[in-house]
């Protein structure tokens, strides 16, 4: 209750005119009625002497029955009294629901854009400690930016929630990180992130793997629900997964756990989501081959369990997207424990005999920069022959591996030259990008001979059938660069047929456009930056390719999509990975290691 000072007990005129009242005539001893809110609260307490007292005092007018002696002699009519009860309580009906109507529409406002994001159910247990991080230069990066005093660096009336039970800021991030990357899809493929599933199951979430999982959970919505304030929040969850990880690298059995190498993984996928600057495909490829010296020091036991070897394999193929395009050769023990996966396999699956072919053609790049591969005959028979082996993985593919191919007049920005794609998930789709850009690679290279034979004094390879090679090459590259395209409806667009990206993000029918995952959108950028690249590309297929990565930028939310589309715009190369070492080094999300090498 609002105190508006000592009501004035004289009549309305002598209150306009200001003149001060002698006494009190009414005097209130019993109780109260108030009305607020539309009902009756009865006080049963005397009221304070602040505001009455029973003993009358010296002032300027006389009180009487009928009227005020100062009216009287002013020769106006006396408007009367209030009644002095009625003075100490004012109605606030109105003001209150002005208000709590103004505050509850603020919430709602607020929580608009947060609804699906908080109806996921919390999947992993809390913590609340707030130490600082890290003496890597990622801390530098970050620190610069954030002033972390608690958890919780958003202010909580800025997420209120309307229920009290409803799960914390870091249990929704990590089921929002678990919705993307680690559900089963419908497919016969297994998600990149599904040993995540069984370690929640089991109870085995140390630390450092919760902590990366909130970052990119929180980055991921800062982005998608357009809330700012939460990248904040994210750094600082990022910060703490790099010194949890460090601490767990320290400890000779840490480092051996599954948690430890998922962890650094997913610091790889902050950098995807988080990145704006070409510098962000170097912290990329640090944190994975800090991934990639954990798995020399877990031991060749990793490759005996299921969950170990699709850890590795996931650390492998993203080193092997930076051995092939650098022309560097896989470092030696993953290629031993890869080739271990292999032989541990019962049945032989197109990814591995992609990589198998992947880590080949790394070692033929790697020679022929070196000069230990030599003779432009060599080099084209190791090309044709493994272009050979994608061949019958393209024209046989594995059963649940097909996809459809349908023509379509329908006009939508995610449909390149009214064709595309439907595949059992969006994995097999990313397998199938890769074969395509690995088949395109190859066919480059034998292009690239062909022509040097031809050209050369005296020239070489004058049969009809290297003719013919050059314009089977040819054409491949321009088949499997509209296959690429035809593929980009699966990872961003949805109905039948595919809808424009921005209707989608805006749509409310859930039913009508199932929710597309972060993990299918950024799978796709990098096989749509190589066919934007390619020599051959057309403004028009330039335009497309640009158009998309934005898209996923802006409406996926993941940011190194616009790193790329800048350098596909400025036809630049990837200047931080030409200006990396020719080794392989771990990352600063685990300096430790290289020492922990070093005494091992």
């Amino acid at each position: 209750m609002v105190f508006c000072g000592k009501p004035s007990g004289g009549c309305h005129a002598c209150r306009a005119r200001k003149t001060r009242v002698s006494r009190i005539g009414i005097y209130v001893k019993n109780s109260v009625i108030l009305v607020l809110e539309g009902q009756a609260l009865l006080l049963n307490r005397l009221l304070s002497s602040r505001f009455f007292t029973d003993q009358p005092q010296c002032d300027k007018i006389d009180i009487a029955e009928g009227g005020c002696t100062q009216c009287k002699r002013a020769k106006r009519t006396c408007p009367g009294y209030r009644i002095a009860g009625e003075l100490i309580f004012r109605d606030e009906s109105s003001n209150v629901v002005r208000k709590f109507k103004a505050t509850e529409a603020r919430h709602k406002k607020a929580l608009a854009g947060r609804r699906h994001f908080a109806a996921s159910s919390s999947s992993a247990q809390s913590t609340t400690s707030s130490p600082r991080v890290s003496e890597s230069d990622q801390e530098e990066k970050y620190q610069s930016e954030i002033s972390v005093t608690s958890p919780e660096v958003v202010q909580q009336d800025q997420l209120s929630l309307s229920y009290s039970l409803a799960p914390n800021l870091e249990d929704r991030a990590t089921s929002f990180f678990a919705f993307h990357y680690i559900l089963d899809p419908k497919g016969p493929s297994k998600p990149l992130m599904d040993r995540a599933t069984d370690l929640f199951q089991n109870q085995h979430l140390d630390e450092s793997l919760l902590a990366s999982m909130r970052a990119v959970g929180l980055a991921a919505y800062s982005h998608t629900a357009h809330a700012p304030s939460l990248m904040n929040n994210a750094k600082y969850q990022y910060l703490r997964a790099i010194q949890f990880t460090n601490a767990a690298i320290r400890n000779p059995e840490d480092v051996k756990k599954d948690s430890t190498l998922m962890a650094i993984q997913i610091l790889a996928i902050f950098e995807t989501v988080t990145g704006c600057r070409q510098r962000s495909l170097k912290d990329w490829i640090e944190h994975v081959y800090g991934a990639a010296a954990v798995i020399r020091l877990r031991g060749p036991e990793q490759v005996q369990t299921l969950g170990g070897r699709r850890l590795l394999l996931h650390a492998v193929s993203n080193i092997l997207i930076n051995c092939v395009y650098r022309g560097i050769r896989l470092p030696e023990h993953l290629r031993e424990y890869l080739f271990e996966t292999f032989k541990q396999s019962a049945e032989s699956r197109l990814e591995y005999l992609l990589m198998d072919v992947m880590v080949r053609f790394a070692d033929l790049r790697a020679g022929v920069q070196d000069g230990s591969v030599t003779g432009l005959a060599n080099i084209l028979s190791s090309a044709l022959e493994m272009d050979s082996v994608l061949l019958k993985l393209y024209t046989n593919p594995p059963p649940g591996w097909e996809y459809k191919t349908i023509l379509t007049d329908a006009q939508t920005d995610v449909i390149f030259d009214g064709r595309y794609h439907i595949y059992s998930d969006h994995l097999v789709a990313l397998m199938w990008n890769w074969l395509r850009t690995l088949r395109i690679m190859l066919n480059g290279m034998i292009r690239e001979i062909l022509l040097n034979g031809f050209t050369a004094t005296p020239p070489l390879f004058t049969h009809v059938k290297y003719t013919a090679q050059f314009q089977t090459a040819t054409e491949t590259i321009f088949a499997l660069q509209g296959d690429i395209l035809a593929s980009v409806p699966q990872h961003v667009g949805r109905g039948n047929p595919p809808r424009s990206m921005a209707t989608q993000a805006h749509s409310d029918n859930i039913e009508e456009v199932p929710p597309i995952t972060m993990s299918e959108a950024s799978s796709l950028i990098w096989p749509l930056w190589f066919a934007g690249n390619m020599a051959n590309a057309t403004d028009k297929i330039r335009e497309f390719t640009l158009r998309i990565l934005h898209s996923i930028g802006d409406i996926q939310g993941v940011r190194q999509a616009h790193v790329l589309a800048n350098l596909l715009q400025t036809k630049s190369a990837i200047r931080v990975w030409d200006m990396q070492r020719e080794t392989a080094h771990p990352s600063r999300s685990a300096l430790l290691i290289q020492d922990s090498l070093k005494t091992s």
